[in-house]
């Protein structure tokens, strides 16, 4: 497919039979993997810097501070992925000693930054950090036993055979993204359970105290599991 580059010159990119149909000038966005050009995806900018601008508008509007130090943590997320998580990546390496430590401080970020420097934000975290590492090593572990390679998705194909990125370290480290987005919601809240019956009681024995966190404990678990499957469940839909 013929494609004008933004420097004017005309170029034949290769496209992919089941991708999107393109119109005759539709922006698009162009990969140059040094000896060809790859036609990728439609330029859909536009259209999600409006929805992104919704999504934070009414952020602030019900959570007011607190929704403008999530957006802010959000920022700042993306950030250390793309300057700690992904550099390690590209390198080609899969070494838990580069990504952990990443992570962590991507979960320290998050937590501290919305919630405050608090015994309920110190909680959350040591039951985030715990449960990554834990989850890390277990789909490392799953990987191999099941010889997963990551290369179900084309995009990772493309980024593995043009840019060196290794395909099945991307996709444990999706994984683990993914399912740390949900841990996190679950794991404050829980926090913030606790701590709230403990202030309202605290003549509560620790038994006790200990007892009524888990019975809301054991509902957030079950509406993780349903919450994850239905999102693998989805990402795995053609």
């Amino acid at each position: 497919m013929l494609v004008t580059l933004a420097t004017g010159e005309l170029v034949n990119a290769v496209s992919y039979a089941d991708g999107p149909t393109y119109t005759r000038g539709q922006p698009v966005i162009v990969w140059n993997t040094g000896d060809k050009y790859v036609l990728h995806d439609p330029v859909r900018f536009p259209y999600l810097a409006w929805l992104l601008a919704a999504v934070m508008v009414i952020a602030v509007a019900v959570a007011r501070g607190k929704g403008l130090r999530a957006i802010l943590s959000s920022a700042l997320t993306l950030l250390a992925l793309w300057t700690l998580i992904l550099p390690v990546l590209l390198s080609g390496q899969s070494s838990a000693l580069l990504t952990l430590p990443a992570l962590a401080f991507v979960l320290a970020l998050c937590v501290y930054l919305v919630h405050g420097w608090n015994w309920k934000s110190h909680a959350a975290l040591t039951a985030l950090f715990t449960t990554t590492t834990a989850g890390y090593f277990f789909t490392v572990w799953i990987t191999h036993l099941t010889f997963l390679s990551g290369t179900a998705d084309r995009s990772a194909v493309v980024a593995q055979n043009s840019y060196g990125l290794d395909a099945l370290s991307l996709y444990v480290v999706g994984v683990v993204l993914s399912a740390l987005g949900a841990m996190n919601d679950i794991t404050v809240t829980q926090a913030s359970v606790v701590e709230t019956v403990a202030d309202s009681h605290p003549s509560l024995p620790f038994r006790r105290l200990y007892a009524l966190g888990m019975q809301v404990g054991g509902d957030h678990v079950g509406s993780m599991v349903t919450v994850l499957v239905l999102g693998y469940a989805a990402g795995a839909l053609p």
